[in-house]
């Protein structure tokens, strides 16, 4: 039977959370290193999938592995029909890299959070969904998750990322995969090159082109790009050459106006060296972040119990901002995306020092951290009467 809110002691239902939390340290941990050593790369994240399905189990969560259709996704529920909290758990790492985005740590966070919280959602007449999202890193497997139904009915989503600093409305740009392809004509690079019509070099001119332009691109708008392919011997005059670019903006709008900017800069090059070009996406659209700002307020409240103090994105971290899938599931229910610091000296993610700091005393105190503040933020939604909370997350929904 649920309690009603009233009767509630909210300040010590979360001091009981948080000591479900530290109880489970040791596990959190275990969890955390165990994910980071598997180092598998998006939807390949067999092992580490496997560790999460089997943590929320032992946890007392029903759980059901492959959800959704997508082999190494995971959902784990808990609690009845009330307002429904879903935490997502990411575990995909990069390649090259290992886990330089720090994903063993939201996993071990989300997990930690919801053996927590497990038997508080009965209690409090709410319900707790955790997902294992794979392919975070260009894969967008949340957006497939979305499309299948996996964030309907949410009242809150969270979710706690690795950074350089506490932030609480990290801003979280809109970016796509863009690929153009360069055909032009093979010949031998030293008897008859100017019967062939080189490919490299077309793509050699728009990278430059794109480069130049960056100069006028507006404010918050992003190129980066590597060349995939260019050529297979060096007596050839090379007939296909790819470019592989990302793309971001501070809006999906502003993306679309910056892909046919890029897409300019290769039918330049293209047209300059006698060549033909198709430019295409090569992967999902990423959405622009829309944090809630009542769910972020109660969620900084929490973190400060734990001694971290988050605050809003200045303009420099708006104009360097990364993307994420969660941003598209933030445009269907109200989102958080706070990013915690990992350790003191600003690690830049993306880089094998943040990969190793990952799997540190510094990560390990990170992952309690965000498992206590996401805890006490579901209980904020489970007991808030009125439910005012709810209500400012969700102002269409009775």
């Amino acid at each position: 039977m649920s309690t009603p809110a009233r009767a509630v002691d909210v300040g010590g239902v979360k001091d009981a959370v948080c000591r479900a939390v530290d109880a489970q340290s040791g596990s959190i941990r275990a969890l955390s290193h165990a994910v980071h050593d598997a180092r598998e790369t998006a939807f390949q994240e067999r092992r580490s999938s496997r560790l999460v399905a089997e943590a929320l189990a032992r946890g007392g969560l029903a759980v059901t592995p492959g959800a959704y259709g997508l082999p190494t996704a995971v959902e784990a529920t808990a609690g009845g029909g009330g307002p429904q909290v879903v935490i997502c758990c990411e575990y995909d790492a990069l390649p090259g890299l290992g886990h330089a985005c720090g994903h063993n740590l939201i996993t071990a966070a989300g997990v930690g959070a919801a053996v927590a919280l497990r038997c508080w959602a009965s209690r409090l007449g709410g319900r707790l969904t955790v997902l294992g999202t794979p392919a975070e890193e260009g894969g967008g497997g949340k957006i497939l998750l979305a499309d299948r139904g996996a964030f309907d009915g949410a009242d809150a989503v969270l979710l706690v990322h690795p950074g350089t600093e506490d932030l609480i409305t990290p801003a979280l740009r809109a970016a796509a995969g863009w690929r153009a392809v360069f055909r032009g004509r093979p010949a031998h690079a030293a008897m008859s090159a100017a019967r062939g019509r080189n490919a490299l070099d077309a793509a050699v001119l728009a990278y430059q082109a794109i480069g130049a332009a960056r100069a006028t691109l507006p404010w918050g708008q992003h190129v980066a790009a590597v060349l995939t392919e260019g050529g297979v011997a060096a007596n050839l005059v090379p007939d296909r050459s790819v470019l592989q670019l990302t793309l971001r903006s501070q809006t999906t709008d502003g993306l679309q106006a910056l892909q046919r900017r890029v897409t300019a800069c290769c039918l330049a090059g293209a047209e300059a060296t006698g060549c033909r070009v198709t430019t295409q996406p090569s992967g999902p659209v990423f959405r622009e972040l829309r944090v809630d700002a009542a769910l972020a307020r109660a969620f900084a409240a929490n973190a400060a119990r734990t001694g971290r103090r988050l605050r809003a994105a200045d303009a420099a971290a708006v104009a360097t901002a990364g993307s994420t899938d969660l941003g598209n599931v933030s445009h269907l229910a109200p989102t958080i995306h706070p990013m915690l610091a990992l350790g003191p000296g600003r690690l830049a993610p993306h880089t094998r020092a943040f990969a190793e700091a990952a799997r540190s005393p510094d990560g390990d105190l990170l992952a309690v951290d965000g498992a206590k503040a996401m805890a006490m933020t579901a209980i904020d939604v489970w007991t808030s009467d009125p439910p005012s909370l709810l209500r400012a997350a969700n102002p269409g929904r009775t």
